[in-house]
């Protein structure tokens, strides 16, 4: 298995859980530390995500999740490249020891930042078009937000950007979700999310 990087903002990370307890996220995170993987978790909206790296290379961030999918975690893990240049913090908070309470990452990881937040460097124009959904594929989750109120400033960021989201009531929680796409419209849904530095999930 590849080697994590020493480098807390090197680009690649493997998401293998997100939760609204973060008590259930030590337990996951505990359950990959035991398995031998590298872990540590953030904060995305109101969820504490578990993350497995960070890579230096997307190769070996893929092997690392390749080998997850094929393992007993019965979960879909997914490949995605922090950008600290993107609006987000570069360090993230390291995964509890069985022993210890989840000690939450630094709020402005959370998705809903203010639209002052985000990079200053404008997109081109041509990532605002919007993307076409379809009637089928797959969707990704953008935000988890215990208040409705408090997912306005994302939503009002994703419309900006061509994506319309619509909102699902799940565990206590109000999710924003975008789509569904066919592969190529979720590939480019990731991309636009990834230059606004909002981490999304598919679903």
């Amino acid at each position: 298995m590849p080697a994590a990087s020493s480098d807390e903002q090197a680009p690649y990370r493997v998401a293998v859980g997100a939760f609204g307890n973060a008590d259930n996220a030590t337990r996951q995170a505990a359950r990959f530390r035991d398995a031998g993987f590298p872990v540590f978790t953030g904060v995305q909206g109101d969820l504490t995500i578990v993350l497995v790296g960070p890579y230096a290379l997307e190769s070996e961030a893929e092997a690392v999740a390749a080998r997850i999918a094929d393992g007993d975690f019965g979960i879909d893990p997914v490949v995605y490249r922090f950008r600290p240049d993107a609006g987000t913090p570069g360090a993230s908070t390291p995964a509890p020891s069985a022993a210890s309470e989840a000690a939450p990452a630094p709020a402005s990881r959370a998705p809903a930042a203010p639209a002052a937040a985000a990079p200053a460097a404008a997109p081109p124009a041509a990532s605002t078009g919007p993307i076409a959904t379809s009637s089928s594929g797959r969707s990704l989750q953008v935000g988890a937000f215990a208040d409705a109120n408090s997912a306005a400033p994302l939503r009002e960021r994703l419309a900006g950007v061509g994506l319309t989201p619509f909102e699902v009531r799940e565990d206590g929680l109000t999710k924003l979700i975008v789509g569904p796409f066919d592969a190529e419209g979720l590939v480019l849904a990731r991309e636009r999310l990834a230059e606004l530095g909002i981490e999304s999930f598919p679903r």
